[in-house]
């Protein structure tokens, strides 16, 4: 049997998007890679458990009131739907309505008399962290200079859940003409917090032959879930000025009605490229077996990409520039206008000198690193010892903990080497496995590794780890010392190494023992072709290994975990061999002979995570670890491959300081 193609709201989202994605689309000769992402899967997993958070809305008992139409085929969910609307007064979850070739599954509809409320329930945050802070969040955008000024947009940050209601709305009013229709985005409301602990337990994740689900008792009552963290906008207004913008010179119907037809007729409407391109889910490796639409799109726009590696995509904070002016290749890029008179400032090269020194060595296939002039000065300016500090850290939509809001960061882990005459030692860690809010105790755990005359520099990789600071410091600060005895001497702490962000600004001032941004610090004077552009540490140690003979020649040895560098998780271990440079895929995958009931996809090529390797990983791994009836096999293993990936990356910070001291001898 053919089924029919309609469209539905994640394939109206991708028209928007770009119309030629809609013939690639449920097409089996393409892959969507974003279906497989692991940390945007991490991600929709909040949205599974807030989506069912949200029933609790619209019934007490959602699940006893039997509110949701569970079947998945088109006609058997249209016909319940149906059923449950003859009711005069009715809630219902995912009802399905169909609309010429359009059809949608509502996450929440009530039916009251001649109403009918709409809500689309989003894992997006609403609202901020911190007390007394206001809502000042606007949905429609005005022009306030330029050519524009004066034209009202609906903000990019929220157009495509806008415009998802506002398709809702237009199937409903169709078949409803004579009910007031009334639409509401129900989001994780930032400013409220939970009032009981572990409201996570009650949404727990289940895979069921592939597709995700929630596994809620049946019997679950309103009353045992305290305050929900769940806000409700109306969003009428909104949905009236889309209804009333223009697309691409058609009205908002007659667009619809246009990507309806291209996805019905399987029609490919050829689109101009541009920077969002690249971000393609389409995209594809040809290795995979399947068609890549990136690739095709390309080829239409006469670009026969068969070296990835020219693609401006790889300019560093370039990209848009260039696309905008029509260059998609290094190769059409002119350099010399990246040359100014500001090539660098005093910490080093200029952003446009640094992007002027990668595509001269681009074009001219020379993959030598640069290593700015002011390197040495730096690097022998910077008191020892060297400490080096990487934190693990979670936000989820659905608080772990009592008294915690959506979205509140959670610092489970840190890991801290020692770089001190010239040995180098893992000296320190911490990792919270068990359900409880941790930041407290991380916060105590490292500052016990510091001694109260703390010497040398402490060197972190980019923003996150000040970041984190400031937000436990703002914690802190909305602490009782009864509650917390020590709140003062933690929030002393944070002061002495981190600086304040915008949120803290002018709450202190610099100290000596600031932490320095090993990122910023690369960024100014050190440049590999090997890197592709980026300065990620998942990209920028191989690339360093790459440059290093003396890295190469040492971390080739199973010294690590020995003697000769202590380790508290790695035991004769070799970073490198002669076929892999980079340490990241010498990390041990996490299960072995594990089946769990509960996890589901622990196994197999349904993990959600089979290494532990980057931060997305983590945070789901710390996300399965917070459920209290994993079995104990399953949270040591996880536990295991946590400790060994955050110990990796204040290694890498490690192995990179290491070179940069080899070239200044």
């Amino acid at each position: 049997m053919i089924r029919e193609r309609y469209l539905t709201k994640s394939r109206f989202k991708e028209g928007l998007e770009c119309p030629t994605k809609l013939y690639y689309s449920k097409n089996p000769e393409y892959k969507n890679k974003q279906l497989e992402d692991s940390f945007l899967e991490s991600l929709a997993e909040g949205g599974y458990q807030v989506g069912e958070l949200a029933k609790f809305l619209v019934s007490d008992q959602p699940y006893v009131d039997n509110i949701s139409v569970e079947s998945l085929d088109y006609e058997e969910s249209i016909r319940i739907t149906n059923e449950k609307l003859k009711n005069k007064y009715v809630s219902i979850a995912e009802p399905a309505f169909l609309f010429k070739n359009l059809f949608i599954r509502i996450d929440l509809l009530q039916k009251k008399d001649n109403e009918i409320n709409i809500y689309e329930v989003k894992s997006k945050s609403w609202g901020y962290e911190g007390v007394d802070e206001k809502e000042n969040k606007q949905f429609i955008k005005e022009y306030k200079r330029g050519e524009n000024k004066g034209k009202r947009i609906i903000d990019p940050n929220w157009k495509f859940y806008l415009y998802d209601v506002a398709f809702q709305r237009y199937v409903i009013r169709n078949l409803f003409s004579n009910m007031k229709i009334n639409t509401n985005l129900v989001l994780a409301d930032k400013a409220s917090k939970t009032s009981i602990e572990g409201l996570n337990q009650f949404f727990k994740i289940k895979n069921n032959n592939g597709r995700k689900s929630v596994n809620v008792r049946r019997d679950l009552n309103i009353s045992e879930l305290g305050t929900l963290p769940l806000k409700v906008i109306n969003v009428d207004q909104e949905c009236d000025f889309i209804e009333n913008t223009v697309i691409e010179d058609r009205s908002f119907e007659d667009h619809i009605e246009h990507l309806s037809k291209l996805f019905k007729q399987k029609n490919r409407e050829w689109r101009k490229i541009d920077h969002n391109c690249f971000k393609c889910q389409y995209r594809n490796d040809s290795s995979i077996g399947l068609k890549s639409g990136f690739h095709e799109c390309f080829k239409n726009s006469n670009y026969n990409i068969n070296e990835e590696s020219n693609l401006v995509e790889r300019l560093w904070k370039g990209t848009k520039k260039e696309t905008d002016l029509g260059n998609f290749l290094i190769d059409q890029v002119n350099e010399e206008k990246y040359l100014n008179n500001e090539v660098e400032d005093e910490n080093g090269m200029s952003t446009s000198f640094r992007q002027y020194i990668q595509i001269k060595k681009y074009k001219e296939r020379d993959n030598t690193p640069y290593y700015h002039e002011y390197l040495e000065d730096v690097i022998k300016g910077l008191e020892k010892p060297y400490h080096f500090i990487d934190f693990e850290t979670s936000s989820v939509a659905i608080p772990f903990h009592k008294n915690r809001s959506p979205y509140e960061s959670v610092a489970f882990q840190y890991s801290y080497h020692l770089y001190d005459d010239n040995q180098i030692k893992h000296k320190g860690e911490f990792i919270n496995t068990n359900p409880e809010f941790p930041n407290y105790s991380f916060i105590r755990s490292l500052k016990n590794e510091f001694s109260s005359d703390l010497k040398g520099t402490i060197f972190r990789y980019h923003n996150h780890e000040n970041t984190i600071l400031n937000k436990i410091y703002t914690q802190l600060i909305n602490e009782s010392s009864i509650e917390v005895p020590d709140r003062n001497e933690m929030i002393d702490f944070i002061k002495e190494i981190s600086q304040p962000t915008q949120t803290n600004k002018g709450e202190w001032e610099f100290s000596k023992n600031n932490m320095v941004d090993l990122y910023r610090l690369i960024v100014s004077l050190y440049y590999s072709p090997f890197s592709k552009g980026s300065n990620s540490i998942k990209n920028i140690l191989p690339s360093v290994i790459k440059d290093s003979s003396f890295l190469k020649s040492k971390y080739l040895k199973p010294i690590y975990g020995t003697d000769i560098i202590p380790s508290k998780n790695f035991v004769n271990h070799s970073w490198l061999n002669e076929n892999e440079l980079d340490p990241y895929n010498s990390l041990p995958t996490v299960f072995s002979n594990i089946n769990d009931d509960y996890v589901g996809y622990v196994n197999g090529e349904n993990l959600s995570f089979n290494t532990i390797n980057d931060g997305g990983a983590a945070m789901t791994a710390y996300a399965y670890l917070q459920f209290s009836d994993i079995e104990a096999n399953l949270r040591d293993s996880i536990k295991d491959s946590l400790l060994k990936y955050c110990e990796l990356d204040t290694m890498a910070m490690v192995m990179i300081f290491e070179h940069f001291l080899e070239k200044t001898k």
